[in-house]
């Protein structure tokens, strides 16, 4: 447990800051996915079916990198489950602050039962920021920028 503190502190101020801030919209938007109805969460999520560039100035991909590590972060240390459609929200919503576009996926897939289920990515620019490991499994049905 030291050691993770330690290390910690061993990252940028900037960098723990928005752990922290990002940390807590987990926590807001895990509850907010449970509790609000997807159809009012779409209509809040940006232009349904427009993607955004796939280029981004060097500047702003250093910190959707930054972000990326920090969502990482973020769900490997926070006690409860981040849904991946939290988690892309999560995401948006720190890039839409930081004026860097990205785009949300929807996407399905059939599992071994034959029973339909449900994955969220957000992209910016090139980078998957979430939903990664998972990506190469669902067929994208719907997506917002």
């Amino acid at each position: 447990m030291i050691n993770y503190a330690l290390k910690f502190y061993r990252i940028s101020g900037a960098e723990r800051s928005l752990f922290f801030r990002t940390y807590m919209l987990g926590l807001f938007y895990s509850f907010y996915v449970l509790l609000i109805p997807n159809r009012i969460i779409f209509k809040r999520l940006g232009v349904k079916g427009v993607e955004s560039s796939t280029n981004l100035t060097e500047e702003k991909r250093v910190q959707v990198q930054i972000l990326e590590r920090i969502m990482r972060r973020v769900i490997r240390f926070s006690p409860w489950r981040i849904s991946c459609f939290a988690r892309a929200i999560i995401a948006k919503r720190v890039l839409k602050k930081r004026n860097i576009p990205s785009t949300i996926y929807f996407g399905i897939s059939k599992d071994g039962n034959r029973k339909l289920t449900a994955h969220a990515w957000l992209r910016s620019g090139d980078i998957i920021v979430t939903g990664k490991e998972e990506l190469i499994r669902f067929a994208p049905v719907l997506f917002f920028t």
